[in-house]
């Protein structure tokens, strides 16, 4: 009997890695995320931990989650040998082997005095004065190994705990704390960071207020102080009635409309047919070609196909083709694990069907025509010939360059219009708005502001 890593973890751990293996730098959030993801895997991937040390001192040195770090040949060697091990040591059997090795078959040979410790293996020996702690048979001393056993139950509760917000709450939460931090020591240097005063809260939203942020930033601030709140045991002090109203009032007072319109499907035909004159080779034209088709026809937001700091991009093992007699395509499924809300929740998958009328804007032949160039390595489906992954400023750039090329104006079409575009074009056509929701991927009925009927323009 063995215990081994789920799919879905192995999935995510392969991709990590092939993406960052061709990378030159790393973040150190980036940097943070694979060596949890590794760590965990070293209790069912034996020879991994050997190759985690390196990587774990790469994070040495930085303070700041988008700081970076050069990754040079032995972290790269250590990540290809990592690539291996997932391949071929996904488990960890749980009963000992039938055959046990000597000393003296393994040249291994240890031993430990008082002063220190030893050992011998083959042509190679160490030592050190320094005596690891060990369980104390004095029964009126408090236990070594009992304080061990709480320390790793400790750091285990802690990484449930940061597990249950994604990679990018994470980031935000943590830049929303440095905020309130810098805005406590300013203005209260004498006092505590916590417990939060309600009076001290409201302050802190008019100073966001004389700070001209936007409303939608100031409530992730406050949703990421409600969080470090109750992690320190404190109530939520964003629940007292003078904060709420200050909330209400800089809502009302920094209202501001959503000026992002969306991409028709026929400004999506025109930015297809762009791409021959806005692009730098053929490789890239098939390459965003089924980008945008991809973005407008599986509600994707950008996010979800490009890579950033604040998650994986969409692997190629999460598309397959169903395929006609003929062999060629006639559908396309698209397995979403890495979403928005995704944490909790099962994948969700998608299936588009191959557009005959207008194989122009179909997603399933622009995807199948891109695989044709791409190949079949490992890594994230949208990528350069480098295997590089496509960033998102990348992909806005990318955009930006069609849309001007055809006269839009930028600065109302965004990444984002890709997904607006498909919401308003579904509910044109009389999908349900549960549909709607489930296909978006929507928690909530937040996908309602991204209708624009009377702008559809078909």
């Amino acid at each position: 009997m063995e215990i081994r890593l789920p799919q879905e973890k192995l999935l995510r751990m392969r991709s990590q890695i092939d993406v960052y293996k061709s990378r030159k730098k790393i973040t150190l959030q980036e940097l943070q995320s694979v060596i949890g993801l590794l760590n965990f895997a070293c209790s069912v991937v034996p020879p991994g931990r050997t190759f985690l040390r390196r990587l774990i001192d790469l994070t040495k040195g930085l303070q700041k989650p988008h700081h970076r770090r050069r990754l040079g040949k032995e972290a790269k060697a250590d990540l290809e040998a990592w690539s291996i091990f997932l391949n071929h040591f996904n488990g960890k059997s749980l009963f000992l082997e039938d055959v046990w090795y000597t000393s003296d078959k393994l040249q291994l040979f240890t031993d430990a005095s008082g002063l220190g410790f030893g050992g011998y293996f083959g042509v190679k020996w160490f030592y050190d004065t320094r005596i690891p702690e060990t369980c104390s048979n004095n029964e009126s001393e408090p236990s070594i190994c009992a304080r061990r056993d709480v320390q790793a139950l400790n750091s285990v509760s802690t990484y449930l705990i940061e597990n249950a917000l994604t990679v990018g709450t994470r980031a935000s939460y943590r830049r929303a704390k440095e905020v309130y931090t810098t805005f406590q020591q300013k203005y209260f240097p004498d006092s505590q960071l916590f417990p939060i005063s309600a009076n001290q809260l409201v302050l802190f939203i008019s100073h966001c207020f004389q700070k001209s942020l936007a409303p939608q930033t100031v409530l992730g601030y406050l949703s990421a102080l409600t969080h470090f709140s109750k992690m320190e045991g404190h109530e939520d002090p964003t629940q007292h009635f003078k904060v709420k109203r200050a909330i209400q009032g800089f809502q009302k007072l920094k209202a501001k409309p959503d000026s992002r319109l969306p991409i028709t499907p026929l400004m999506l035909q025109q930015i297809v047919n762009s791409l021959p004159n806005c692009t730098q080779s053929y490789y890239q034209m098939h390459l965003f070609k089924a980008m945008f088709l991809l973005a407008f026809h599986a509600f994707l937001r950008i996010g979800e196909i490009t890579s950033s700091s604040l998650g994986d991009p969409l692997p190629l093992s999460a598309v397959s083709f169903g395929k006609q007699h003929d062999g060629s395509p006639e559908s396309l499924c698209v397995t979403m694990v890495n979403f928005k809300h995704h944490i909790g929740k099962p994948p969700v998958t998608l299936q588009l069907s191959a557009n005959k009328e207008n194989k122009q804007l179909c997603p399933v032949l622009a995807i199948w025509d891109y695989m044709k160039l791409r190949g079949q390595n490992a890594g994230p489906l949208f990528m350069f010939q480098d295997k590089s992954p496509i960033s998102r400023q990348y992909f806005n750039q990318q955009l930006k360059i069609s849309l001007t090329f055809l006269n839009y104006d930028t600065k109302s079409y965004k990444g984002h219009s890709f997904r607006i575009g498909a919401t308003t074009w579904a509910k044109s056509k009389g999908v349900s708005d549960d549909q709607i929701q489930l296909l978006g991927r929507w928690k909530s009925n937040a996908y309602r502001k991204y209708i624009r009927i009377p702008l559809l323009n078909l």
